[in-house]
């Protein structure tokens, strides 16, 4: 995915370079229109042919080709993407859930530990009791 992510962005950049160089040529240009005392050097006239010359040299269908290719890279990683959403909204759904099993998890839990808390005491009061019933018996023995 990122080798394909470079060569768009090494294509990108060509042709942004193109469209420099290709404003550069037309800026020259008006600039000696609106000028027409001072015309262009031969350097100037040289290098914008050597420009144009560049351009027209590289194949258009390798533009096309590749324009192509960024496309099904493109609509591939929007698929990914796409499948990357579904699978992160389900796994926000899991954790939804999970949250709260674990919540009345606790809360059964606490509820528990509660009643553990009631039955401690009942048993702790029949233990009280079930002294004081001992001696009393003691007590009707000993009578």
């Amino acid at each position: 995915m990122s080798a394909g992510l470079g060569r768009a962005t090494g294509i990108a950049r060509g042709l942004w370079r193109s469209a420099l160089v290709a404003t550069g040529v037309l800026a020259a240009a008006a600039a000696q229109a609106q000028a027409p005392t001072s015309p262009p050097t031969t350097e100037q006239l040289r290098q914008a042919i050597e420009d144009i010359k560049k351009r027209l040299a590289r194949p258009p269908e390798a533009e096309a080709t590749a324009t192509g290719s960024l496309a099904r890279e493109l609509e591939a990683a929007n698929a990914r993407i796409a499948e990357l959403t579904r699978t992160l909204e389900r796994l926000r759904s899991e954790r939804d859930r999970l949250e709260g099993e674990l919540e009345r998890t606790r809360a059964e839990a606490e509820a528990a530990r509660e009643e553990g808390r009631r039955l401690e005491n009942q048993v702790g009061e029949l233990g009280a009791r079930l002294e004081g019933l001992e001696g009393r018996l003691g007590a009707v023995d000993a009578a």
